[in-house]
């Protein structure tokens, strides 16, 4: 991130999120999980390190910043601070402590860890551990192997790492043939619901998914990719106001996200929250203060709010940015309309279609502009055009403007 980033952290202490009831934000914390999320490791570490000053206790803030040493390859520094939450939570860290002393080359030090984590209530699935590219020197000792002589998982966990296999490599049916046999035979189900979900929301059957979304939700309130895949299923389902309920949740169990902020700035514009999508919009932009897609966001809102000229300038802003979509255009265009600067618009529409030229509406719009301009061979043009396109509204204009002669 630029020394602008910087600056402005020094400048302002916290952030406050709108929800049931108002968020403090560190801007160290926050910023530092966005830039761990963007694999700028040494910044990351620097502002969780200065996080972590202020709340030397919070196991989520130690971990994360374990992370990001650990990925900056500060191995010492992460060991040191993934012994102190081990001190806090019992086993919390003994993975992460693994693969730190294995990518130190101390692999009796390592297996040692993996064992604690075997036996804890943390433990990993076999392939996430066999997988993990920190163990590849690792799993050449004699350490390693006898580690694996020992039966760690028992017989609903190796049934459901070969349902994970079997999806991994797309046999999806025999992967729903393993979960429907665990989900019948065993009381701890909730990843296989997780991950029958995912197949199911493969096949196109979301309100299947969603239901079994919900029953793993209910055997796991507080786990937040649960409740993440359940938002987004909710989402797609178009129950909106659940939706960012469950965004809310996510939120309160983790505020440092900054993500959940944009996802549910975007639910709340359509259903017409603007308040609490400005506010969230505002904080994901603190960071991200050049994307595209909250500056159109924010402008959606404002026209709500009927605040044509600030909805300008954020269609502007986000006109001007890296990742340009069709939509803005659009929707710059009608806001010229509105205030009749038709010019404009009619260009807009001309740098919409240029983006994407399978837009029936947008060569209807642009053909009523050419009617007021008495352009009515380019207006004839686009409304047969969007007529072909399948907006049988642009046939009445046809009949009326396009007779020939």
């Amino acid at each position: 991130m630029r020394y602008t980033i910087i600056i402005i952290l020094l400048c302002f202490g916290t952030l406050q999120a709108q929800n049931d009831k108002k968020i403090k934000l560190d801007t160290n914390y926050l910023y530092g999980r966005a830039e761990l999320k963007n694999r700028n490791y040494e910044n990351a570490l620097k502002l969780l390190e200065k996080a972590l000053s202020q709340k030397e206790d919070d196991i989520k803030l130690l971990m994360f910043t374990a992370e990001a040493a650990y990925n900056n390859f500060e191995f010492s520094k992460s060991i040191k601070i993934l012994k102190k939450a081990n001190r806090i939570k019992k086993g919390i860290a003994d993975f992460q402590l693994a693969k730190c002393y294995a990518m130190k080359n101390m692999h009796k030090k390592a297996v040692e860890h993996l064992k604690i984590h075997l036996g804890s209530k943390y433990r990993k699935s076999i392939s996430e551990i066999k997988l993990d590219s920190a163990f590849r020197k690792t799993e050449k000792t004699a350490e390693w192997i006898n580690m694996w002589k020992k039966k760690w998982h028992n017989s609903f966990e190796i049934r459901l790492n070969e349902a994970v296999y079997s999806k991994k490599y797309k046999r999806n049916n025999e992967a729903l043939e393993i979960l429907d046999e665990i989900i019948t035979n065993n009381k701890n189900t909730k990843k296989a619901y997780y991950l029958r979900a995912k197949i199911l929301e493969e096949r196109g059957q979301i309100k299947q998914a969603l239901k079994d979304m919900n029953k793993a939700v209910e055997k796991d309130k507080r786990n937040i990719n649960y409740i993440k895949y359940r938002a987004e299923l909710l989402q797609k389902t178009n129950k909106l106001k659940k939706s960012i309920k469950d965004y809310n949740l996510l939120i309160k169990l983790d505020p440092y996200n900054i993500d959940y902020y944009k996802d549910r700035a975007i639910i709340a514009e359509k259903t017409d929250e603007t308040d609490l999508a400005i506010s969230d919009i505002e904080i994901y932009r603190s960071y991200y203060k050049n994307d595209s897609y909250t500056s159109y966001l924010k402008g959606l809102c404002m026209i709500k709010k009927n605040d044509l000229h600030t909805a300008l300038k954020c269609l502007n802003k986000a006109i001007e940015g890296k990742r340009i979509r069709a939509e803005y255009f659009n929707k710059r265009a009608e806001i010229y309309e509105k205030t009749g600067v038709n010019r404009y618009a009619k260009n807009d529409y001309s740098m919409s279609l240029d983006l994407n030229p399978r837009q029936a509406d947008v060569f209807f719009n642009r053909a009523k502009i050419y009617i007021k301009e008495y352009d009515y061979k380019n207006a004839c043009s686009d409304f047969k055009r969007a007529y072909e396109m399948g907006l049988m509204e642009a046939d009445d204009y046809i009949r009326r403007y396009c007779r020939e002669k």
